[in-house]
């Protein structure tokens, strides 16, 4: 796991589906799960990773907050999130104007968008607030 001081936020290390199969170990086991908007959120609440059971997809500012301008295909930091795929990430945040649309981050050019519909399949990371 990544604990994010600065936002108060705690990562699951690695997308959904993948562990490492040591605690020093960097997302190699498993295959990364690809889920609908929706059976993200199911399989959020019902993870219970490093035994805790109050996983939840991010917010569209939260998953923002993990663009690492640097970095590019994926737009994330590999040394902090390894093996993370540079196809498109969900939120929790749903488009305003037409519910049928949710943000996401389009992993391969950091960058926020909200024209995929809820029933298209994307990876999922999971986060918690620090208590």
């Amino acid at each position: 796991m990544n604990l994010d001081t600065r936002t108060g936020l705690m990562w699951q290390k690695c997308s959904l589906g993948l562990m490492g199969a040591t605690v020093s170990s960097i997302c190699d086991v498993g295959v990364i799960q690809m889920h609908t908007w929706l059976t993200a959120l199911k399989a959020a609440n019902a993870d219970t990773g490093y035994g805790y059971s109050d996983w939840r997809l991010p917010n569209v500012n939260e998953l923002a907050s993990l663009i690492d301008t640097a970095c590019f295909s994926p737009a994330i930091n590999e040394t902090l999130f390894p093996a993370t795929s540079n196809n498109d990430y969900w939120t929790s945040t749903p488009f305003n104007t037409d519910v049928n649309y949710v943000y996401f981050l389009q992993g391969d050019i950091a960058s926020i968008s909200n024209n995929r519909l809820k029933n298209l399949a994307k990876n999922v990371r999971l986060v918690r607030g620090l208590q």
